[in-house]
């Protein structure tokens, strides 16, 4: 962020604490300034007014709010739901002789995990006879999460990882926004 930037994202903060009825020092404004820096300017004008307009909110934000709002933490536990609701959504949408289809959409992760639970035939056919839709899919989700922090924590569970699988789209957009920020 520029010169000129960081002079309007002050006088923002300092037009906020003061609609907050909260006085900032000069070295927390600093901190503030700091802690927003490698996002545009445009990203945090809008986040500030996201925060403002949530009735919740009714204290000054914290930076780590305001970076929250402009990029959003994808927790283990949304990508094990999201990754669930793909298998489910799956078996009806392919059934189990359209398994080359089913692999793609699910993505390698799941897939991986419907081997572990007999493969996918297997899942397809048993599915509300041997093995109850609910219990399967919840099992399925603490067992994708479960891999998830066991990855994190250095444990190689031979699971390819789902952020990488799923979410590259939003690998690509933090990459481009630190490419752009060090001027890359």
């Amino acid at each position: 962020m520029n010169f000129e930037n960081q002079k309007i994202l002050k006088k923002l903060i300092v037009a906020y604490s003061a609609y907050y009825n909260r006085e900032l020092s000069d070295d927390v404004i600093k901190m503030y300034i700091e802690d927003l820096s490698e996002f545009d300017l445009t990203e945090i004008v809008d986040a500030f007014k996201k925060y403002r307009n949530d009735a919740k909110n009714r204290q000054m934000f914290l930076p780590a709010q305001i970076k929250e709002i402009i990029s959003p933490i994808v927790e283990k536990k949304d990508l094990a739901i999201s990754t669930a609701l793909r298998v489910k959504e799956a078996i009806y949408k392919y059934g189990w002789s359209n398994e080359n289809e089913a692999k793609i959409f699910i993505g390698p992760a799941g897939w991986k995990m419907i081997d572990r639970f007999g493969g996918w035939k297997y899942v397809c056919e048993n599915l509300g006879i041997n093995l109850m839709e609910g219990q399967f899919f919840a099992q399925f989700r603490d067992a994708i999460e479960s891999n998830l922090k066991l990855n994190q924590a250095g444990i190689n569970t031979e699971l390819p990882s789902i952020e990488q699988s799923s979410y590259a789209g939003q690998i690509k957009q933090i990459t481009n926004r630190l490419i752009k920020k060090h001027d890359i």
